[in-house]
């Protein structure tokens, strides 16, 4: 076997400058507008380990109990640091959503650099040569940033080539690598300042009635409709809730001089080598704002105008990335009887055979407010209604375009759930929609509306589809996508997740398609996908579902509107995303009946 380049990333100033053999540790390395570069070597490209969709969940699995245990570790370590006594579920509030996600990606990136040093026989490889501690994110909204991006995954790629010794290490220097090294995009000094200002003039305004809110609402996913409706029920003045600007810690190298003590973890299919791993990478990249910066965020809190002790606290979707509103959570519900509502902001619930912020948010909730679905395995899941379309109306097109909805996801795995994982996975979903345009004549080509995603990821969508349809009517996705609505005709949503969800909760004519494959399904959703597929809406591959507009586009409505398909669109719906015309009233009853007698830590 003839030696080869190892090359990371696609940062070309750590590829070799001759005629080399390659080898391509992912098609991450690959973007489209290099392809007369890249296509133009002899190279090979690892296979990627999680393309085992079964090794992929039974990771995922293992990794979950893994998390538990890191969980324990660092609410020791941090309390013990920051002269604290919280307990596990403070600390779970607050960081383990960059925990989680930190784990799921270093062990992607360290398996695929053991698989390709164990499977070929590697020359050399180049990285970037930087300190350990140049590309520490500052708080989870930056490290959101950072993992999607080629610098942060060229680092950590270097980072574990030097844990794991590895024999031939070539070193590039920044300025050699240049505008490569770019990570992402710091907040202009105006939009801060501006973000200040607003945060100040809301606390004056509203120091008072914000102080004294029972129930203290935020990022909600609420329509309007039902926003106005609730709050009249809890005869509750509606305020904004404005998050402030938090100001980024200086890094002390001495404060993250130790090691997590994990020699007592043991996880099946978890090697020593990799627990050694997370030892020492966990305290080298925890975000500042949970180390150097945590007492002066706690300071922020007991200074702001947020109330003290509130009757609920409702969220849908700030648990995730706002350190801010996770740190004040976690304070407030550790001294007040408070009780904490997540509320499902989107698809993929209850739908997916896993999902790691599902099972985040069901852990740190008194009650997860679904849009309809319920579990007896997970008792916290409480049946509620599609928060965000309440109230709203479609009236039918008939005269309107078809609306292909489009997916884009990071080349780079980040937190784990069914979906396609890294480029190679996502290349094939998108093959999957240049099959399905493929397969329609020339006349339904044209009344055909692509719908990218807004997030593009460096999969260069926009360039893709115009490369291989130069006439298709693209939309870049930079308005909301419900301004397409009342001109669309039949809605194709292409993946799991919000789209299909919303489309049949308006009762649009909708085709599905994706690869059972790349997006596998919990059992208690079978039957209700079934249904769906029994009537030609939900499909396995795009062609059946080409040939199903293509036999109905002349007669949409007849299809759509007959019994069988309104009864399966109906099921569905209430199951998954409920319309249910008593939302208010059910919300307003949940929020101000206590459900259990004490929360379920």
């Amino acid at each position: 076997m003839a030696k080869r380049v190892l090359i990371t990333t696609p940062i070309e100033a750590t590829w070799p400058h001759d005629a080399q053999p390659v080898l391509f540790l992912g098609e991450w390395c690959c973007l489209f507008p290099r392809k007369h570069i890249w296509s133009s070597l002899d190279s090979l490209t690892v296979k990627y380990h999680w393309n085992d969709r079964t090794k992929l969940y039974r990771d995922y699995c293992s990794l979950s109990l893994l998390h538990e245990h890191l969980l324990d570790t660092l609410t020791h370590q941090l309390n013990l640091i920051h002269n604290k006594s919280y307990d596990k579920r403070y600390w779970r509030i607050l960081l383990a959503p960059w925990l989680g996600t930190f784990t799921q990606i270093l062990f992607d990136r360290w398996y695929m650099l053991k698989y390709a040093i164990n499977l070929y026989d590697i020359s050399y490889v180049s990285i970037i040569n930087r300190n350990i501690y140049d590309l520490v994110p500052r708080d989870m909204l930056t490290f959101n940033e950072m993992i999607t991006n080629d610098p942060w995954n060229e680092m950590i790629f270097g980072q574990i080539l030097n844990f794991l010794e590895f024999h031939a290490i070539e070193r590039v220097s920044l300025v050699e690598a240049g505008a490569e090294t770019k990570l992402f995009n710091v907040l202009p000094r105006i939009s801060i300042l501006f973000r200040r200002l607003i945060y100040s003039i809301s606390s004056i305004l509203y120091k008072f009635p914000l102080k004294n809110q029972k129930h203290f609402f935020i990022s909600t996913y609420f329509s309007s409709a039902l926003n106005s409706a609730l709050l009249t029920l809890l005869r509750q003045t509606p305020i904004h809730n404005f998050s402030p600007h938090i100001s980024h810690s200086s890094l002390n190298i001495n404060a993250r001089c130790f090691q997590l003590n994990l020699q007592n973890c043991s996880i099946p299919s978890i090697s020593d080598e990799f627990i050694k791993l997370l030892s020492i990478f966990i305290p080298r990249h925890l975000p500042t704002i949970y180390l150097e910066g945590y007492l002066d965020l706690i300071d922020l809190i007991l200074k702001s105008p947020w109330p003290n002790n509130p009757r609920t606290i409702f969220d849908s979707n700030s648990n995730h990335s706002q350190d801010f509103f996770k740190a004040w959570v976690a304070e407030t519900i550790s001294n007040s009887t408070t009780t904490f509502f997540v509320g499902q902001h989107g698809g993929n619930y209850g739908i997916s055979l896993w999902n790691f912020t599902e099972d985040h948010q069901i852990s740190i909730s008194d009650y997860f407010l679904s849009w309809g679905w319920a579990d007896r395995k997970k008792p916290k899941v409480i049946p509620g209604g599609n928060l965000k379309l309440y109230g709203k109306k479609y009236r039918y097109n008939s005269d309107g375009f078809a609306l292909l909805v489009q997916c884009a996801l990071p080349r780079y795995s980040y937190y784990m759930y069914s979906v396609p994982v890294s480029a190679c996975q996502w290349n094939s979903y998108f093959r999957d929609q240049c099959a399905f345009v493929n397969e329609l004549p020339s006349h339904l080509q044209a009344i055909l509306k692509v719908r990218l995603c807004p997030t593009d990821y460096n999969n260069h969508q926009s360039e893709r589809w115009s490369h291989l349809f130069p006439n298709i009517d693209i939309d870049l996705g930079t308005k909301p996508i419900y301004s397409l609505y009342p001109s669309t005709k039949l809605f194709i949503s292409t993946y799991n997740a919000t789209t299909f969800l919303e489309s049949l909760y308006l009762n649009i004519p909708t085709l599905i398609f994706w690869d059972p494959i790349y997006w596998e399904v919990r059992k208690s959703a079978k039957y209700h996908l079934t249904s769906l597929s029994d009537v030609g809406i939900l499909h396995d591959n795009p062609v059946s579902a080409a040939r199903m507009m293509i036999d109905n586009w002349s007669y949409l409505s007849d299809w759509w509107f007959s019994s069988d398909v309104q009864a399966a669109r109906s099921s569905f719906i209430q199951t998954y995303s409920n319309p249910s015309p008593n939302l208010p009233s059910t919300l307003y009853s949940y929020l101000t009946k206590p459900i259990f007698s004490e929360s379920v830590l």
